[in-house]
């Protein structure tokens, strides 16, 4: 089985780079490939609803053998990174002149520098070593997709155009074979309650609840962003908006439904600046009420189904992680057992504060690397979203709003995981940083360029 999977992947990356090089490299074509490549790679997460023993086995080649797979995604995204700064190298020269980015990538360099100090002449693990090289190849992925960006020869709205119907299709996929994994109990995250029932939270081809969950609030900002106008069709808006609320109910992921209240509110507030309040308040609007719609099927259809909480019925204790939410967060505040409260809710909380291999990616480098190597990115991010806020409050409008809340679900989105650590989580950052650096760039361009009043 271990041959198969690591096969499995072998073919996933072949067939993806032969995508690239049929299609000349073109900017669509690597965005695509490395979307599908990060959703995919964990595929053999749907081993249980193939095999009676598919549970056990995909178990065994996540925590035992999980060095091969990463092998593979590595050569990949690799290859991707140097096929895109070999073709755009004088870019990447102009790239590193730009003057409003030498800041960041100093900073980078410090955080690297430090990094390998520490782990070189420290008491780091070997766990750290997979970090650092993680976050490397997150720095040089975001460069590559910066660059990427700012010489390809397409048109942003083409790209887009390109981009739109492919992750749709992505996205109905990843929410169906969540919902398969629920109601069958075929998911291996599995929590008990305080009496006795089990929470089945789905990870559909991403191999853990939180990081579908993350995944998920993209998707929802994609659909937001077609909403507004990006997309031609409002139909391909509200599939992404209900494939992230379907993906982020299923998951179980409270920490993904806040990221998404706290992104789209951020959103709500840039797009007031530039004018354009009431369409973000539908966007959000729609979201919430495909989100709030899930749920009250999620509880009716388990209310009219069997009573030992298996197939649809076991949808409703899932439910109760979203409906109790308020009394989970009292929980932790006041410090006082809840009854009807998750048994795990406290070490969910606390295990991004504290812990052997604490689930926050802040604290994560401070514990690998060191304090200044945490001030050192914490910096880089800081003065990035700086950057991106002078630019857009200079010159307001819809795409700015966009990639400067891409950038707040990058920082935020790293206290409730280890995103800058883990695959594909890293991808993900990697993808929203070069965005977001090309549009910092296009921005700054296009203010360079504006002709001076006569």
């Amino acid at each position: 089985m271990m041959n198969l999977v690591v096969w499995a992947n072998v073919a996933l990356a072949l067939v993806l780079f032969a995508f690239m090089v049929r299609s000349r490299f073109s900017v669509s074509s690597i965005l695509l490939a490395l979307i599908f490549f990060m959703t995919l790679h964990h595929g053999y997460a749907v081993l249980p609803l193939l095999f009676d023993q598919g549970l056990s086995y995909a178990s065994s080649i996540h925590f035992n053998a999980l060095f091969l797979p990463k092998v593979v995604g590595a050569l990949f995204l690799t290859g991707v990174t140097f096929a895109v700064l070999w073709r755009y190298k004088a870019a990447l020269s102009g790239l590193l002149r730009l003057v409003h980015l030498r800041v960041p990538i100093a900073l980078a360099a410090l955080f690297l520098i430090s990094a390998v100090l520490v782990f070189t002449f420290g008491e780091s693990s070997s766990l750290a070593a997979f970090d650092l090289l993680a976050m490397m190849g997150l720095l040089a992925l975001s460069m590559a997709v910066g660059v990427l960006l700012l010489e390809g020869d397409e048109k942003k709205q083409s790209v887009l155009a390109t981009l739109y119907f492919p992750i749709t299709a992505l996205s109905i996929l990843v929410a169906g074979i969540a919902f398969i994994e629920a109601i069958s109990h075929s998911a291996w995250a599995v929590f008990p309650l305080r009496d006795g029932r089990l929470v089945y939270r789905a990870s559909s081809t991403l191999f853990n609840p939180n990081m579908l969950g993350l995944w998920s609030v993209a998707i929802v900002l994609l659909g937001t962003y077609a909403w507004d106008g990006a997309c031609r069709s409002r139909w391909v808006a509200v599939i992404l908006m209900l494939s992230g609320a379907v993906c982020i109910f299923l998951a179980g992921s409270r920490s993904s439904l806040l990221l998404s209240v706290i992104v789209l509110c951020g959103l709500t507030l840039l797009r007031w600046k530039s004018g354009e309040l009431l369409t973000s308040i539908k966007a959000g609007l729609v979201f919430f009420s495909l989100f709030t719609l899930v749920l009250t099927a999620a509880v009716w259809s388990s209310n009219k189904a069997s009573p030992d909480y298996s197939g649809v019925r076991s949808l409703e204790v899932l439910s109760e992680r979203f409906i109790l939410i308020p009394e989970t967060l009292l929980h932790f505040v006041v410090g006082q057992r809840i009854p009807s409260a998750v048994e795990s809710d406290m070490v969910a909380i606390e295990g991004r504060l504290s812990g052997e291999r604490v689930d926050n990616g802040y604290l994560a480098i401070k514990d690998d690397f060191g304090w200044f190597a945490l001030l050192f990115w914490a910096l880089m991010l800081g003065y990035l979203l700086l950057q991106g806020l002078r630019k857009f409050y200079a010159s307001p409008d819809k795409t700015g709003a966009y990639a400067v809340s891409l950038l707040l679900l990058l920082i935020m989105e790293a206290f409730v995981m280890r995103s800058f650590q883990v695959f594909p989580a890293w991808g993900g950052v990697a993808l929203t940083l070069g965005v977001f650096c090309s549009w910092l760039n296009t921005a700054k361009q296009a203010r360079i360029d504006r002709p001076a009043a006569l």
